[in-house]
């Protein structure tokens, strides 16, 4: 599904993968990821440069931020945490009746509700692996919490894109649509990641008492040929 979207680049030594870069194009802005050392990765990047868009999200681990400044201006720059738990840890907790599940004809009220979220990856495509659940008042939607992809190969769900109005925050509905998400992934795998501003104090509660862990940090922004 991400073929069309995704360019990879790589470094091998000795037949063994050190280090990639991908750039995935499937969202509003193409987005840069990359694992490998400093070294490795340097080398990568200067021979990816020519072909990346001139300007771009990206994902990258604090110790080798350096080799972003180096070659891109950078903005936005912010420390995101990445949470995990498991269906082991996850704790269950008793919610609403009235988390429904979201597919392709709430697109229009998803769309609404994320202006409150301008940085959100959502993607209507996203819909198609059915793990997206929402609250609504009325007809308002309110409460969102999704998945950006679910692997069962490698046993793992990415959340995202959880985010509750600003008009009704408080309440326990990001806990509630988030709970009810995962209770359906773990059904179809054991593991789930999420990243989280590491300053959003409130937020991160909201995943503890859920059973989440931290378990590493990395820094996101905007990069600038």
């Amino acid at each position: 599904v991400y073929s069309g979207v995704s360019t990879w680049f790589a470094a091998f030594k000795d037949d063994e993968l050190v280090g990639t870069v991908l750039l995935y194009d499937g969202l509003s802005i193409p987005s840069l990821f990359s694992t490998g050392d400093s070294e490795v990765l340097a080398r990568i990047i200067d021979f990816a440069y020519p072909q990346l868009p001139s300007r771009m999200f990206f994902h990258v681990a604090d110790k080798n931020a350096e080799l972003f400044f180096g070659r891109f201006t950078v903005d936005g720059l912010h420390t995101k945490m990445r949470l995990v738990v498991d269906s082991d840890s996850f704790v269950k907790r008793v919610f609403p009746d009235k988390v429904v599940s979201l597919g392709h004809r709430d697109v229009g009220d998803l769309k609404e509700l994320y202006r409150y979220y301008p940085d959100n990856f959502f993607d209507p495509y996203q819909l198609g692996n059915g793990h997206y659940h929402g609250i609504r008042d009325g007809k308002k939607l309110v409460a969102v919490a999704g998945a950006h992809l679910v692997n069962k190969s490698d046993d793992i769900a990415a959340i995202g894109n959880v985010l509750t109005h600003p008009d009704y925050r408080g309440r326990g509905l990001g806990a509630a649509v988030t709970g009810t998400l995962l209770e359906q992934i773990f059904k179809v795998v054991s593991r789930a990641s999420l990243d989280v501003q590491a300053s959003a104090g409130p937020t991160i509660e909201l995943f503890k008492y859920l059973g989440f862990k931290e378990h590493s940090r990395h820094l996101e922004g905007y990069i600038s040929k």
